[in-house]
């Protein structure tokens, strides 16, 4: 009852989303940098045999391992089990840091351009410089910090080839080369956008779904409890008590059915009020409840309670071994009940009378036992009250007789 079903607020959606960008670019970090390793033996390949180029080949080769290595090394801390916090801000930056060296690199490649290389390989440059930014999206465009920095120094590169390098047609080149960065740089925002909306959705349909699930169990607590003490109700135990009824006699054994009534309740609420005979209908409830957790321990009868009207309580027992049981828990029930209770400075000795009737020695049937249950109340009540009656065929004629 009570359940606070508020939806979170915008920005724990927002935290979530940004959170689970991060893990999904940590996560696929070391194939992104296979990747890169792979293009970067390539090329290696390709321009390592001439001697004019071949010393600035492998320093930018051996630099460009060494920074992937780093943000590999920063991937296998980040995923090991003693970092407290995976998602603090430290983890986004090292990473775009890592990501702007590289990119960097990437770019340093404009400085290995030479007229004198042949033409596919003059080529192979060019398109690596292109393609990188691209290629690097998918993955770094989860996070735009990381996608900037590691593609602007490309994006950078290509200008300055385009403006200083090419010898012919270089105003045509830097407009190219202009768009082309427009375009790597909005389908990278897109991108980011687009995946970012996608687990925001994911996110509200969450706390929707769980929002759905609490309004469901608080439904169902409307349905089979009593709101005022908690304990399930009429309903409830009618669909309880046939199912006990069933597994009693496939089992063979027995099932007791308490009534209890608490004694000289009217005399309260029409002295007090109402409201002071629900706070001691409330107080009863805990004691009835806190007896028959007591009584649980003592065998392996399970028990369960429900409120049955406005003063009167059942129970059900199930799987006792011999009626002494039921009699020690009727017993427990009433010094738990005629405990006193103080409510505003007024001191209050309540009482209950309980009527049992036990499956299958007096009834086989759900209904006959609550009936047999209240005529044992009755006469529980007609004998003094504050007393446990079992039913008997005498106390049948008794109410017959009355």
């Amino acid at each position: 009852m009570g359940q606070n079903t508020a939806r979170r607020p915008k920005t724990a959606i927002d935290q979530d989303t940004d959170r689970e960008l991060l893990d999904i670019l940590y996560k696929h970090a070391p194939v992104t940098l296979f990747s890169s390793m792979v293009i970067a033996v390539l090329l290696l390949t390709a321009l390592y045999r001439y001697d004019d180029s071949r010393n600035s080949v492998f320093t930018w080769f051996f630099l460009l391992m060494a920074a992937n290595v780093s943000r590999l090394f920063i991937y296998i801390v980040r995923d090991s089990s003693f970092v407290k916090n995976r998602y603090a801000g430290y983890w986004l930056l090292i990473y775009s840091l890592l990501s702007l060296l590289a990119g960097m690199l990437w770019s340093a490649l404009v400085l290995i351009y030479r007229d004198t290389l042949f033409l596919y390989e003059q080529v192979i440059l060019l398109v690596t410089l292109i393609g990188i930014p691209m290629a690097s999206l998918p993955t770094n465009a989860l996070k735009l910090q990381v996608y900037y920095a590691f593609t602007i120094p490309i994006l950078i590169s290509l200008q300055y080839w385009a403006f200083f390098v090419s010898q012919e047609m270089s105003i045509e080149f830097s407009i190219m080369a202009l768009a082309y960065s427009t375009i790597v740089v909005v389908t990278g925002h897109v991108y980011h956008r687009s995946f970012k909306e996608v687990l925001h959705i994911k996110y509200e349909k969450q706390d929707l779904v769980e929002e759905l699930s609490k309004t469901n169990t608080r439904l169902q607590q409307f349905a089979y409890s009593d709101p005022l003490t908690g304990l399930t109700n009429r309903r409830w135990f009618s669909e309880q008590a046939d199912m006990a009824l069933e597994r009693c006699q496939r089992r063979h054994h027995r099932l007791a059915i308490m009534l209890i009534d608490l004694d000289n309740f009217k005399e309260i609420n029409d002295t007090l009020g109402h409201a002071t005979g629900d706070d001691i209908l409330v107080i009863i409830a805990k004691r009835l409840k806190s007896a028959l957790r007591q009584y649980d321990t003592l065998t392996l009868t399970s028990s369960d309670t429900a409120r049955y009207g406005g003063d009167e309580f059942i129970l059900m027992l199930e799987d006792f071994d011999d009626i002494k049981d039921v009699e020690k828990a009727a017993e427990r029930i009433l010094q738990e009940v005629n405990k006193p209770i103080v409510l505003e400075s007024h001191k209050f000795y309540p009482g209950c009378s309980i009527g049992v009737s036990i499956y299958p020695d007096q009834a086989d049937t759900v209904s006959t036992l609550i009936r047999q249950a209240d005529i044992a109340l009755y006469q529980a009540k007609q004998s003094g009250k504050g007393r446990a009656q079992f039913f008997t065929q005498q106390s049948l004629g008794d109410a017959e007789n009355q």
